[in-house]
């Protein structure tokens, strides 16, 4: 079992660092990637090799590629329903049960895949004799069959009688059959622009909770324009991002600020992260990836940006300003070199949602970058994600990567074995509007990416179904986690695993 840090009160809060990595990680064994010297071979083929081709061959086809390809053809509005009508007139579907008084608590959508089998297996573990009603969901009868019978074999034998539902993404009969007989569907497939948006549509129209894993911001502000009344109509929240992308940051910056303000009677003014991270990459994340470069949605029709929508429908006067670092360099909170974190931005998008509807503070400025040991485990993953990035404009370069590097949808680059070494440590601090500054650092000790993000899937959807009471808002409307499930959802994640500490 991992130990729970509790909160503590030190005198030095400016120099003092926290000692979870060094205490609770390496007790269990968790390094780093390119620790020492084990990075010098990738620094010398990056240098030598890597840079040369970058610069006579990579970037000037990539340029070529990019001013004759001209705009990019944007991608079909979604669709949340098969007649347009019932989204304008926000329209709740009859016949709709009563929470308590439905089937399931919680649905699996998609288990079969890479991160839901995952999901699966955390749930039948976690959850073994204690009588929650749950079932998985997807399209193909014969592969969710297997995983049940491998859930029944290998963990609990009395979830040989687990419910199996067969809906395909594009059925929407089947979909509001599902649906209707759950109090939350948690769903895994994406791309979410691609096969999530009827789902999401039927949740809305039928008083279902909902979460998601999706990293699709765009996708997103359609849900927030084009859904949010209907939810607010039927009472269903809808609660996208609830995997690593972007639970642990969102949750941090909203337990920070609300000390900040408790403690101390400030507002928050910066927030500073580093990331410690060691996680695999799944084919759905790089299908995810490419789909939104090549194919990016059209904005949709609302009166400002509905990223900025707070619950009552109106623009939220809480700004949030991103200045993550691009470059490699010395961090002075973590003593230690860093560089761009792939994610950061986004992160930090959520993060910027959430203070519209929590007002953490009127003008907050989010930086984060990830943590290396070296200076060159610094730049041969900066470089690499340059060669990724040059790789979507590139379709030469992005055809060979995804054809014989990246792993294809479904699949993922790491085993379970090796995804128990996984981690992710964070490290905080965030500043008051008059200086006082509160310190932060969460943990999470399995591949936060797959392993770790099947967890805070489910525990954000059955925080929904099970502990209503404890919700920081429990209207219907589109939300983030820190918005909807609050501080609530931190305290299941560090009773199932994770570690958590402030001072």
């Amino acid at each position: 079992s991992i130990p729970v840090c509790k909160m503590s009160s030190v005198e030095s809060k400016s120099s003092k660092r926290m000692g979870l990595f060094e205490s609770e990680f390496k007790k269990q064994g968790k390094k780093p990637t390119m620790e020492g010297w084990s990075p010098l071979v990738s620094f010398l083929l990056c240098i030598f090799l890597g840079i040369p081709l970058l610069l006579v061959i990579i970037l000037p086809s990539t340029l070529v590629f990019y001013f004759m390809s001209g705009t990019k053809k944007k991608a079909a509005r979604p669709e949340f329903f098969d007649d347009p009508l019932e989204e304008k007139k926000a329209k709740v579907k009859p016949g709709i049960k009563k929470r308590e008084e439905r089937e399931f608590q919680i649905v699996l959508y998609g288990a079969t895949g890479f991160t839901g089998k995952l999901a699966a297996k955390y749930t039948a573990r976690q959850y073994k004799g204690k009588g929650l009603k749950w079932a998985i969901a997807g399209r193909n009868k014969a592969k969710l069959e297997a995983v049940r019978a491998e859930l029944a074999e290998k963990i609990d034998p009395e979830l040989s009688k687990l419910g199996v539902i067969i809906a395909d993404s594009a059925d929407t009969k089947a979909l509001e059959s599902m649906v209707k007989r759950t109090r939350v569907v948690a769903t895994s497939v994406g791309p979410f622009a691609k096969y999530g948006s009827k789902l999401v549509g039927m949740c809305a129209a039928c008083g279902t909770d909902y979460v998601d894993i999706t990293g699709e911001a765009d996708w997103v502000k359609h849900i927030i324009a084009r859904l949010s009344q209907t939810a607010k109509a039927s009472g269903a929240r809808i609660v996208p991002f609830c995997g690593h992308d972007s639970i642990p940051w969102d949750l941090l910056v909203q337990k920070i600020a609300t000390e900040l303000k408790d403690k101390h009677g400030q507002a928050l003014k910066k927030v500073e992260i580093v990331d410690n991270i060691r996680a695999a990459v799944s084919g759905g994340t790089i299908a995810t990836i490419f789909n939104i470069f090549n194919s990016p949605l059209p904005r949709p029709t609302f009166g400002f940006n509905p990223w900025l929508c707070d619950e009552d429908g109106n623009k939220g006067e809480s700004v949030l300003k991103l200045a993550n670092p691009k470059i490699i360099g010395w961090n002075a909170l973590t003593k230690q070199w860093t560089s761009l974190f792939l994610m950061a931005d986004f992160n930090g998008k959520v993060v910027q949602r959430s203070n519209v509807f929590n007002k953490y503070g009127p003008n907050v400025i989010y930086s984060e970058s990830q943590g290396f040991p070296s200076f060159m485990a610094a730049f041969v993953l900066t470089f690499s994600i340059t060669i990724l990035a040059l790789s979507l404009s590139n379709p030469a370069l992005g055809y060979l990567m995804r054809r014989f590097i990246l792993p294809k949808p479904g699949q993922g680059t790491a085993t379970e074995a090796q995804m128990e070494k996984g981690f992710l440590h964070i490290t905080a601090v965030g500043t008051g509007e008059k200086g006082a500054k509160v310190y932060a650092e969460l943990g999470f000790f399995k591949d936060p990416g797959y392993m770790d993000t099947g967890r805070m899937l489910m525990e954000s959807g059955l925080m929904l179904a099970l502990e209503d009471e404890k919700l920081l808002r429990r209207n219907g409307g589109v939300y983030t986690s820190a918005a909807c499930m609050g501080t609530g959802l931190l305290d299941r994640l560090v009773k199932t695993g994770s570690t958590f500490e402030s001072f």
